[in-house]
């Protein structure tokens, strides 16, 4: 098994090793002195001579990969590591992962800090073959001379943004920009669905990663600009971020609240405690939201903190699209949120009363966030109305009006389940 150095923000941070099987973190004592260092995560706190143990470290790392086991059997194959092994992965691929970190061999750390990568730029029909090739080997995630890690279960792939404005595929050490995301195949129209989402939940004051929809030569993608990437005279600077699920040390399989993963409540604990209280706020906002757009995964991981130095904050929201347009079996995941809301998960069940509940657990003000999602239920249909969609085809300009029809109609029930609610109390709850 691999032992990895980790270098964050170009810094010399720590090292990923193994005893018995197990793996260990240990920070470098030169980067733990540092008053102001960054944590590599909140589940890590920096400490000099301090050593994490397999519980943290593993999950962490396995957050890193993507989620799905034939991707990552696929990239063990195609790197000649062993398969299973976090550690060996991530020494082929961890040059540009989520946030800040990269890492690598002990070996190999000379090239991590001296030699800055390089862009390859592509065209439009490039990109549109390798959209078409995810499309029909959805497994098939990196080329062989890429070494990005992305976590998640749909397809994609990194580009960078050159000074010009054309795209390029990024080698070596070299920080991408955007993510190219074609959708999920068994619903159509997914990743237009995604931006409709994206732009309106922007539109009604939720924090969103900007996202644009291309076709590159004829294949349709959402295009994703990274929030954990900043432009600064002329060169790329990586902002570190974790997901929840890295920052509660939970292994991705369990992202999902009724996998035994985290609830809202644990989330917003975890805010509270290390971030500011409008962090909290913004985050029981963003759960309402995605529930009345009936947006169904948005799970742990789904949920991210930028970490830069002592200070935390809640990232801009990401991986979001409704399963309405789709009318999803009532029995089916698709058909419920991932947190439930006030002891509710189900789509067209969550009244005020139980938005109320919920922020009562999760330390939000009850009253703020009752006012606030009637204001972003009232918005909602007409922010996904309003979005451009350009010279979008029939199809999806079906997809479109089903969708805003389906949100308008989802979020009339949040006052009408209410209503409804009031109506079946019986006379001993009227008495109480």
């Amino acid at each position: 098994m691999s032992d990895l150095v980790v270098v964050l923000n170009g810094l010399l941070t720590g090292a990923v090793t193994h005893a018995a099987g197990r793996l260990r973190f240990t920070y470098f004592d030169d980067y733990a002195a540092d008053l102001d260092g960054t944590p590599l995560s909140l589940s890590m706190p920096v400490a000099g001579g301090r050593t994490y143990d397999h519980r943290v470290v593993a999950p962490w790392l396995m957050n890193l990969l993507p989620d799905d086991a034939n991707v990552r059997e696929g990239l063990a194959h195609e790197f000649g590591a062993p398969p299973g092994s976090a550690t060996a992965l991530l020494e082929r691929i961890g040059r540009d992962c989520a946030g800040a970190v990269q890492l690598a061999a002990p070996e190999d750390v000379d090239d991590v800090l001296t030699r800055p990568g390089s862009l390859e730029e592509v065209t439009d029909v490039q990109i549109g073959q390798r959209l078409r090739a995810l499309q029909s080997m959805p497994e098939q995630w990196t080329r062989a001379d890429e070494r990005w890690s992305l976590a998640g279960a749909q397809s994609k792939f990194t580009v960078a943004r050159t000074e010009t404005g054309r795209w390029a595929y990024a080698h070596g050490n070299a920080p991408s920009t955007h993510i190219i995301k074609p959708g999920i195949g068994r619903f159509p129209g997914q990743a237009f669905n995604e931006h409709l989402c994206l732009r309106a939940l922007a539109s009604v004051g939720i924090s969103s990663v900007a996202s644009e929809f291309v076709e590159f030569d004829g294949a349709a993608a959402i295009v994703v600009e990274r929030y954990d990437r900043l432009r600064l005279d002329r060169r790329v600077i990586r902002l570190h971020q974790e997901d929840m699920c890295q920052a509660l040390s939970v292994r991705p399989e369990r992202k999902y609240a009724s996998d035994g993963g985290p609830s809202a409540t644990k989330v917003a604990e975890l805010l509270a405690r290390e971030a500011a209280h409008e962090d909290v706020d913004r985050f029981a906002d963003t759960v309402i939201a995605q529930y009345l757009l009936g947006a169904p995964d948005a799970h742990a991981k789904n949920y991210s903190v930028i970490l830069n130095s002592v200070d935390v904050t809640l990232a801009p929201i990401y991986d979001v699209a409704s399963s309405l347009p789709y009318n999803p079996d009532p029995g089916s995941a698709l058909s419920r949120v991932a947190m439930p809301i006030g002891g509710r998960s189900k789509f067209g069940e969550v009244t005020l009363h139980h938005v109320a509940k919920f922020a009562r657990n999760v330390g939000t003000d009850p009253d703020r966030l009752v006012a606030r999602t009637r204001e972003m239920a009232a918005a909602l249909p007409a922010a996904l109305s309003e979005v451009g969609v350009g010279d979008t085809d029939t199809t999806l300009m079906s997809l479109h009006a089903r969708l805003v029809d389906a949100v308008a109609e989802h979020c009339a029930t949040i006052d009408t389940s209410e209503i409804r609610r009031i109506v079946k109390r019986t006379p001993a709850d009227t008495a109480q």
